[in-house]
């Protein structure tokens, strides 16, 4: 992205932390204070029905997530470019030097947050105050991250790694079940638990705007990985809907994003480049 499109993007999810909420969804008594939080309660709610995790529909479900989160930038604040995603293994090893995270005016703050609560401070969205989370919550905080370069390459665990060996080993994977278990377990959980902060939180990680950068790098993985088989891969889809394995998937599983978007049945996601989706990544430079 130019620094204009870099900027676009910024100022569009700025938008949507300025805009009021719309969503009447609670948690533990506190509603969401913006249309951004509106996203993360979103979010809270379907962890904590253990809908979106560690189940079948993980890739899907996060798929539709994003893109009505691109359709509100996009509708509601005026944003003309598309959903960015980040390519980690560009920068594994070495997150504090990139230009997302070096704490310049248009990054996405520090990887490291400033003093024993490791607030971020700086960067664009410097000194943004949370109202939900931690967790299944609503605490006023700050937006916190504490990452560690050596958990991204692979040094601190084999599991814990975000080089592109680790992509290239749930690539190999030849049915649906293997490879999404492979990048939810792997390149996901790794993107999410090396930034500590706000973003380990399963429930209020969408509380930082960085999860959404890094979720387009698990969709672009996704997506990719369909490719190298399609049209088989657009129908490819096993495992249980539930986390008690006992509930097997269909192409009728409904999407529920609990007012964000329409409930729509898995299937519909499935091809980015069919309606209702319409999308294609572009690949990073």
């Amino acid at each position: 992205m130019s620094d204009d499109e870099h900027r676009a993007y910024l100022s569009a999810v700025q938008c949507l932390r300025d805009k009021p909420s719309q969503s009447e969804l609670e948690v533990n008594g506190t509603k969401a204070s913006s249309r951004f939080e509106d996203f993360e309660m979103v979010h809270i709610h379907k962890t904590d029905e253990g809908a979106i995790h560690n189940v079948a529909q993980f890739l899907g479900w996060h798929r539709y997530f994003l893109l009505t989160y691109e359709t509100s930038l996009i509708n509601e604040c005026g944003y003309s470019g598309a959903q960015p995603y980040w390519n980690e293994t560009k920068d594994a090893g070495v997150f504090a030097k990139s230009p997302i995270l070096d704490g310049s005016n248009l990054s996405f703050g520090s990887s490291i947050g400033k003093g024993a609560g490791h607030c971020v401070n700086d960067g664009y969205f410097a000194n943004a105050v949370n109202h939900l989370g931690p967790g299944y919550g609503a605490i006023e905080h700050c937006v916190t991250r504490n990452a560690r370069d050596a958990w991204t390459a692979g040094q601190f665990s084999p599991s814990m790694d975000l080089t592109q060996k680790a992509f290239n080993e749930c690539y190999s994977e030849d049915k649906f079940s293997g490879f999404s278990y492979c990048l939810e377990t792997g390149p996901h959980a790794t993107g999410h638990n090396v930034m500590s902060g706000e973003m380990t939180n399963v429930y209020s990680s969408p509380g930082d705007p960085l999860f959404y950068l890094h979720h387009g790098m698990v969709d672009f993985t996704y997506s990719y990985w369909q490719s190298q088989d399609s049209p088989a891969r657009f129908y490819d889809l096993s495992g249980s809907s539930t986390e008690d394995g006992k509930t097997p998937i269909t192409m009728d599983y409904e999407l529920d994003l609990m007012g964000l978007a329409p409930s729509i049945p898995i299937r519909d996601i499935m091809n980015t480049e069919q309606a209702p989706v319409c999308y294609t990544y572009q690949p990073s430079s």
